[in-house]
């Protein structure tokens, strides 16, 4: 539900570094759920855990330069 409620905030700015942040989420989570093929892709621990570190941090900083953490 936060990520879908970011998503549309981030969505609705005009600031480029809210624009880019959001890419950069898009582009991680298609990175983890976007390929047909999940034989060819590596789901280890770390690689895991690694990619939802990464989209927390991603998500306090969209959060943050929205002024919304407090709102979650």
């Amino acid at each position: 539900e936060k990520i879908r409620i970011i998503r549309e905030l981030a969505s609705k700015s005009t600031d480029k570094n809210v624009k880019n942040t959001l890419k950069e989420l898009d582009a991680l989570m298609t990175s983890i759920v976007g390929t047909a093929n999940y034989a060819k892709e590596n789901y280890s621990l770390e690689n895991i855990s690694n990619s939802v570190t990464k989209g927390k941090q991603l998500l306090e900083q969209l959060s943050d330069q929205l002024g919304a953490r407090k709102e979650f």
